[in-house]
Protein backbone atom coordinates (compact mmCIF):
# COMPACT_ATOMS: atom_id res chain seq x y z
CA UNK A 1 0.00 0.00 0.00
CA UNK A 2 0.86 4.09 -0.03
CA UNK A 3 3.51 4.76 3.10
CA UNK A 4 2.47 8.61 3.29
CA UNK A 5 5.28 9.07 5.44
CA UNK A 6 7.79 7.72 2.77
CA UNK A 7 5.23 9.04 -0.40
CA UNK A 8 5.80 5.87 -2.28
CA UNK A 9 4.04 2.42 -2.57
CA UNK A 10 5.22 -0.19 -0.22
CA UNK A 11 4.57 -3.94 -1.84
CA UNK A 12 5.17 -6.84 1.32
CA UNK A 13 6.27 -10.01 -0.10
CA UNK A 14 4.89 -13.15 2.56
CA UNK A 15 7.24 -15.85 1.42
CA UNK A 16 6.01 -18.98 2.53
CA UNK A 17 9.44 -20.50 2.57
CA UNK A 18 12.76 -18.13 2.89
CA UNK A 19 15.00 -20.12 0.00
CA UNK A 20 11.74 -18.37 -1.95
CA UNK A 21 12.60 -16.00 -4.72
CA UNK A 22 10.71 -13.16 -5.28
CA UNK A 23 11.15 -11.72 -8.88
CA UNK A 24 9.30 -8.33 -10.25
CA UNK A 25 9.02 -5.96 -13.47
CA UNK A 26 7.10 -2.95 -13.18
CA UNK A 27 5.58 -2.94 -16.83
CA UNK A 28 3.52 -5.60 -16.53
CA UNK A 29 5.42 -7.69 -18.40
CA UNK A 30 5.75 -11.43 -17.03
CA UNK A 31 9.25 -11.63 -15.14
CA UNK A 32 11.81 -14.34 -15.61
CA UNK A 33 15.22 -15.32 -14.68
CA UNK A 34 16.81 -11.83 -15.34
CA UNK A 35 14.08 -9.44 -13.31
CA UNK A 36 15.19 -7.91 -10.23
CA UNK A 37 14.34 -9.52 -6.89
CA UNK A 38 13.60 -8.66 -3.65
CA UNK A 39 12.82 -10.42 -0.32
CA UNK A 40 10.83 -8.52 2.05
CA UNK A 41 9.24 -4.90 0.45
CA UNK A 42 9.12 -3.57 -2.92
CA UNK A 43 9.32 -0.15 -2.57
CA UNK A 44 7.94 2.04 -6.24
CA UNK A 45 7.96 5.86 -6.38
CA UNK A 46 6.21 5.71 -9.54
CA UNK A 47 2.69 4.42 -10.67
CA UNK A 48 2.48 0.93 -13.15
CA UNK A 49 1.44 -2.54 -13.71
CA UNK A 50 3.64 -4.15 -10.87
CA UNK A 51 3.97 -8.45 -11.32
CA UNK A 52 5.55 -10.31 -8.80
CA UNK A 53 6.50 -14.13 -9.54
CA UNK A 54 7.55 -16.02 -6.40
CA UNK A 55 9.46 -19.29 -7.47
CA UNK A 56 11.28 -21.96 -5.18
CA UNK A 57 13.94 -24.46 -6.23
CA UNK A 58 13.31 -22.63 -9.64
CA UNK A 59 9.25 -23.66 -9.75
CA UNK A 60 6.79 -21.22 -9.81
CA UNK A 61 5.41 -21.21 -6.75
CA UNK A 62 2.68 -18.28 -7.05
CA UNK A 63 2.37 -15.39 -9.46
CA UNK A 64 0.55 -11.58 -8.52
CA UNK A 65 -0.38 -8.37 -10.06
CA UNK A 66 -1.00 -5.38 -8.88
CA UNK A 67 -1.99 -1.70 -10.54
CA UNK A 68 -0.60 1.56 -9.11
CA UNK A 69 -2.51 4.93 -9.95
CA UNK A 70 -1.41 8.00 -9.13
CA UNK A 71 -4.63 10.09 -8.64
CA UNK A 72 -5.06 13.26 -6.11
CA UNK A 73 -6.35 11.29 -3.39
CA UNK A 74 -3.57 9.23 -3.27
CA UNK A 75 -2.05 9.63 0.66
CA UNK A 76 -5.03 11.82 1.76
CA UNK A 77 -6.76 11.21 4.83
CA UNK A 78 -9.76 9.24 4.33
CA UNK A 79 -12.57 9.12 7.35
CA UNK A 80 -15.51 6.36 7.26
CA UNK A 81 -19.06 6.46 8.74
CA UNK A 82 -18.36 2.75 9.64
CA UNK A 83 -15.11 1.11 9.61
CA UNK A 84 -14.61 -1.55 6.97
CA UNK A 85 -15.50 -4.93 8.51
CA UNK A 86 -12.73 -6.44 10.64
CA UNK A 87 -12.62 -9.77 7.58
CA UNK A 88 -12.79 -7.55 4.96
CA UNK A 89 -9.69 -4.98 5.97
CA UNK A 90 -6.68 -6.35 5.52
CA UNK A 91 -5.48 -3.57 3.00
CA UNK A 92 -5.82 -1.00 6.16
CA UNK A 93 -7.32 2.07 6.63
CA UNK A 94 -6.11 3.53 3.60
CA UNK A 95 -7.17 1.06 1.07
CA UNK A 96 -9.33 3.81 -0.84
CA UNK A 97 -6.58 6.09 -1.39
CA UNK A 98 -3.67 4.14 -1.40
CA UNK A 99 -3.59 3.60 -5.51
CA UNK A 100 -3.60 -0.05 -5.42
CA UNK A 101 -6.49 -0.97 -7.99
CA UNK A 102 -8.15 -4.22 -6.67
CA UNK A 103 -8.11 -7.62 -9.10
CA UNK A 104 -10.34 -9.80 -9.61
CA UNK A 105 -9.70 -11.90 -6.75
CA UNK A 106 -10.90 -10.93 -3.57
CA UNK A 107 -8.13 -12.30 -1.77
CA UNK A 108 -5.35 -10.03 -2.89
CA UNK A 109 -5.63 -8.15 0.14
CA UNK A 110 -5.89 -4.89 -1.92
CA UNK A 111 -10.06 -5.37 -1.07
CA UNK A 112 -12.30 -3.82 1.96
CA UNK A 113 -15.56 -4.83 2.66
CA UNK A 114 -18.29 -3.64 4.67
CA UNK A 115 -21.10 -6.53 6.44
CA UNK A 116 -24.06 -4.99 7.18
CA UNK A 117 -23.33 -1.15 6.40
CA UNK A 118 -22.95 0.90 3.45
CA UNK A 119 -19.31 2.28 2.37
CA UNK A 120 -19.85 6.16 3.36
CA UNK A 121 -16.34 7.83 3.44
CA UNK A 122 -14.72 11.38 3.41
CA UNK A 123 -11.60 12.18 1.17
CA UNK A 124 -9.72 15.34 2.41
CA UNK A 125 -7.98 16.51 -0.58
CA UNK A 126 -6.60 19.28 1.95
CA UNK A 127 -7.22 22.11 -0.60
CA UNK A 128 -9.48 23.46 -3.34
CA UNK A 129 -8.82 20.64 -6.21
CA UNK A 130 -9.76 20.93 -9.83
CA UNK A 131 -10.95 17.48 -10.77
CA UNK A 132 -12.46 16.17 -14.14
CA UNK A 133 -13.23 12.70 -13.05
CA UNK A 134 -13.74 10.31 -9.68
CA UNK A 135 -12.75 6.53 -10.59
CA UNK A 136 -14.37 3.74 -8.48
CA UNK A 137 -13.95 0.29 -8.71
CA UNK A 138 -16.28 -2.67 -7.16
CA UNK A 139 -16.06 -6.58 -7.18
CA UNK A 140 -19.66 -8.80 -7.89
CA UNK A 141 -18.94 -12.13 -6.49
CA UNK A 142 -22.23 -13.09 -5.26
CA UNK A 143 -21.41 -16.53 -4.33
CA UNK A 144 -19.16 -15.28 -2.21
CA UNK A 145 -21.64 -12.76 -0.60
CA UNK A 146 -19.62 -9.88 -2.40
CA UNK A 147 -22.12 -7.52 -3.71
CA UNK A 148 -22.22 -4.04 -5.73
CA UNK A 149 -23.52 -1.75 -4.41
CA UNK A 150 -27.21 -0.38 -5.29
CA UNK A 151 -26.00 3.43 -6.23
CA UNK A 152 -23.33 5.46 -6.40
CA UNK A 153 -23.30 9.32 -5.27
CA UNK A 154 -20.72 11.89 -4.80
CA UNK A 155 -20.43 15.04 -3.08
CA UNK A 156 -18.29 17.68 -2.72
CA UNK A 157 -17.49 20.70 -0.01
CA UNK A 158 -15.11 23.40 0.22
CA UNK A 159 -15.46 23.37 3.79
CA UNK A 160 -16.63 19.65 4.98
CA UNK A 161 -19.66 20.95 6.31
CA UNK A 162 -22.09 22.03 2.88
CA UNK A 163 -22.31 19.16 0.63
CA UNK A 164 -22.91 19.24 -2.72
CA UNK A 165 -24.31 16.28 -4.82
CA UNK A 166 -22.19 16.05 -8.17
CA UNK A 167 -23.02 12.48 -9.65
CA UNK A 168 -25.44 9.61 -8.58
CA UNK A 169 -25.58 6.48 -10.39
CA UNK A 170 -27.80 3.79 -9.66
CA UNK A 171 -25.86 0.39 -10.01
CA UNK A 172 -27.79 -2.13 -11.98
CA UNK A 173 -26.51 -5.83 -11.66
CA UNK A 174 -27.60 -9.02 -13.23
CA UNK A 175 -30.59 -10.65 -12.38
CA UNK A 176 -28.31 -14.04 -11.35
CA UNK A 177 -26.86 -11.69 -8.95
CA UNK A 178 -29.99 -10.10 -7.08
Amino acid sequence: GWDPGRQRWQVRAHRAFADMVVRYTIDGSEPGETSPTFTDVLELDQPGVVTLLATRNGRAYSRSTYTLSANQAVGKPVTYAVSPSPKYSRAGDLALVDGMVGSDSFSDGVWVGWQGAALDATIDLQQATRFHSVGVRFMQQSMSWILLPKAVRISVSADGVRWKRVQATPVEVGPADK
